[in-house]
């Protein structure tokens, strides 16, 4: 039975007609998250997540924590942290990690409990994710502790997910209370604090986190999509399409080229369009020579102005066709072809 409640509907992304229920739940989520509504932004993240969870187009795991955090569910966010079946995708997200920590300070709070297991996770955080606290320091205006060593991000990777954390969840931490927390605990443990290694694995920034960034639009962080996606052809309802992307609109964009070859067919639809007609008498239609003797010189101008007119829109829809087949490669090389000042009469 079709129950989206259940979590185990799935929606495969490589169909076209799958990418636009994707892109209108994050469109909603983000209407949601404007008007307040958390727990309901929360239960619309959770289910742009469930209906392709392994490949996980959207990079939805990068958006949940905070709407989590907004919502007051800091046992799920908690949960998350710690599921064994989701690790091998939360135990690189650091924003999962800080902000399950923060999670668990909240719901020490509300039970009225001390704050030594949240504490401790925030240790294991730091530990893991050295690299955040000098950006955070500097984004919370607070003093820099002078033994914490200063540490880089690994690879682009933990770059683009360190910037991001800081622009979706920095004020989590601006209470004066999570700040005084979080200086306590960077004291602690800034003597135990090391280096991390160069990162090989995931180092580069994989397609659907940088599908994540177009969507989210913020001008700050589109730098970090690289070259190889936005070197594409990108449509507002389509954004990143997958490789394996399956359209019924692809075979007609892949005959174009054949169409434009088809000089007569290009050029009898255009006459058509122009006339309002089809070209040539119908069939069993005898051609009258009478009165081809009768045209008079005005109509002879007006046939060699829709002669000059339909000249140049076959020419149009030549070039319009061809760049749709040849994925604009043809009209480029003609830029260059004229930019370098050859062919020029």
């Amino acid at each position: 039975m079709f129950n989206l409640t259940l979590g185990t509907t799935r929606l495969p992304f490589e169909y076209f007609e799958n990418r636009s229920f994707y892109l209108a739940i994050w469109h909603h989520m983000e209407s949601l998250g404007r008007r307040g509504c958390w727990r309901t932004c929360l239960e619309f993240n959770k289910l742009l997540f469930s209906l392709e969870p392994e490949e996980n187009p959207y990079a939805a795991l990068l958006s949940i924590d905070f709407p989590a955090i907004k919502a007051r569910e800091y046992n799920y966010l908690v949960q998350l942290r710690d599921s064994e079946e989701w690790i091998d995708e939360t135990g690189y997200l650091l924003n999962i990690h800080y902000s399950a920590a923060v999670a668990e300070y909240l719901l020490e709070k509300e039970q009225k409990r001390p704050h030594d297991k949240s504490s401790r996770e925030l240790e294991k955080a730091i530990l893991k994710f050295p690299w955040l606290i000098a950006h955070f320091f500097y984004t919370l205006k607070l003093d820099f502790p002078a033994d914490f060593p200063t540490t880089v991000p690994p690879s682009p990777l933990q770059e683009l997910y360190t910037e991001l954390y800081i622009y979706r969840s920095k004020d989590l931490w601006t209470p004066p209370e999570m700040t005084k927390w979080l200086l306590t605990v960077t004291k602690r443990i800034a003597s135990q604090v090391v280096e991390p290694e160069s990162s090989q694995t995931l180092a580069t920034i994989p397609l659907n986190v940088a599908r994540h960034l177009f969507v989210l639009n913020v001008p700050a962080l589109l730098s970090h999509i690289p070259r190889q996606y936005t070197s594409r052809t990108q449509l507002a309802s389509d954004p990143l399409p997958p490789d394996n992307s399956i359209s019924p609109y692809d075979a007609p964009i892949r005959s174009m080229r054949g169409m434009v070859r088809d000089e007569s067919v290009l050029n009898r639809f255009v006459q058509g369009l122009v006339r309002g007609e089809h070209d040539g008498p119908e069939q069993g239609e005898e051609f009258d020579e009478e009165e081809e003797e009768d045209v008079t010189d005005e109509e002879e101008e007006e046939v060699e102005n829709n002669e000059t007119l339909v000249a140049q829109l076959t020419n149009t829809f030549r070039n319009v066709f061809g760049w749709f087949g040849s994925g604009g490669r043809d009209l480029r090389q003609d830029e260059e072809f004229h930019e370098d000042g050859h062919g020029v009469d």
